[in-house]
């Protein structure tokens, strides 16, 4: 009778064992499942710029909180952490102060980029070189100046000959430097805000310049710029911009670059083309006349593209595809707290200057790629 009691005893308690053990494998497995919804939910993408077509830049919340955490040791000066942190968001990147400046990652330099070209009017058009892999810091681009002629002769005449002539643009990356300030409040600010808010100024500061200079730039240690070019068949407004003018000014530009042309202007030639019509009373300048650019006026059927460091006088037309911009490099970061910028003391206002840089040339080629209207006498 005892042996059968405990036969019975050892069974269920198996069977009870054999339970818990089930039981406690679904509960660590629930569990298990619990955290990872609950990792992938609080490490989600966060939105955190939208561009002007609509799309977004997103970033995940524990790379938006090293990238903050990033900057605000970067605005330290702390060289250590912010190498420390490179070192976590890229784990193949070697953590080395870049020269000039500090090592920035790559997603955030990624992101100041993306920023930079949505509010650049001329760079998202042109055609960009990355130089940065290259050992050499200058790049010689050749192109045709003249294409050979073709003509027709009997069969025992003597033929004619022409030959292609060739023209050549060097490219040597100037560096460029912008400078943004912001309060020391900023260190202790949220990790979306510190990233939204700089990630913003530094390219929006960057793209700036870069569009003065893409377009009246002087070529000496700095990029040159479209309106220093001499362009052939230029049409003058004599003081009275009209419709007239535009028509001749587009069919003047080879047919060869009219596909791909914008019209170039500041904000006061456009308004004054507003007002312009056709004959038959429609105006010249249409909203939303572009297919694949739908939010950008069009003005024959070609963007109109608003760049207020052109002159009052000219509106230029031309293909920006034949503007070639070489980048050296990616963008460098510096920092004061006692520096004067403008007519202000940093540290007086507890405030911090943030200096971004970069290398960077733009030339040209071939010139027929773009004509102009001039003196067109808008103030």
């Amino acid at each position: 009778m005892k042996k059968l009691v405990s036969k019975i005893t050892k069974s269920i308690t198996a069977e009870l064992s054999a339970h818990n053990k089930v039981a406690e494998e679904a509960k660590a497995k629930k569990k298990a499942l619990v955290n990872a919804a609950t990792a992938s939910y609080s490490d989600s993408e966060v939105k955190i710029f939208k561009k002007k077509d609509g799309s977004t830049i997103n970033m995940r919340k524990s790379e938006m909180q090293l990238c903050s955490d990033w900057f605000k040791a970067f605005l330290a000066q702390d060289k250590r952490t912010c190498r420390d942190i490179v070192t976590k968001l890229e784990p193949l990147q070697e953590g080395t102060a870049a020269l000039g400046g500090n090592l920035v990652p790559t997603i955030l330099a990624n992101f100041i980029t993306e920023v930079k070209e949505d509010a650049s009017v001329i760079r998202p058009r042109a055609n960009v070189i990355d130089m940065s892999g290259m050992k050499t810091n200058h790049l010689d681009i050749t192109g045709i100046a003249s294409k050979p002629r073709v003509s027709w002769t009997s069969e025992l005449a003597v033929k004619s000959t022409s030959s292609v002539n060739f023209n050549q643009i060097s490219l040597t990356p100037y560096k460029m430097t912008a400078i943004v300030t912001m309060s020391t409040e900023l260190r202790d600010d949220s990790p979306f805000n510190v990233i939204q808010l700089v990630g913003r100024l530094l390219g929006e500061a960057v793209a700036r310049e870069e569009d003065r200079v893409f377009l009246n730039g002087s070529g000496a240690g700095q990029p040159t710029g479209i309106d220093t070019y001499a362009f052939a068949n230029v049409v003058n407004a004599g003081g009275a911009l009209n419709f007239d003018h535009i028509i001749r000014c587009y069919y003047n530009l080879p047919q060869a670059y009219r596909a791909n042309a914008y019209w170039i202007a500041n904000s006061r030639v456009i308004a004054v083309i507003r007002h312009l019509k056709t004959t038959t009373n429609d105006y010249v300048l249409r909203d939303h006349g572009f297919i694949t650019e739908p939010t950008m006026p069009a003005m024959l059927g070609r963007p109109v593209l608003e760049n207020n460091n052109a002159s009052s006088d000219r509106v230029f037309f031309g293909d920006l595809s034949n503007y070639h911009i070489a980048d050296k490099g990616g963008v460098k970061l510096d920092t004061s707290e006692e520096a004067v910028v403008g007519s202000y003391n940093l540290w007086e206002r507890n405030m911090i200057g943030i200096k971004i840089e970069e290398r960077v040339d733009a030339e040209l080629a071939p010139t027929q790629s773009f004509t102009e209207i001039q003196n067109t006498n808008v103030s």
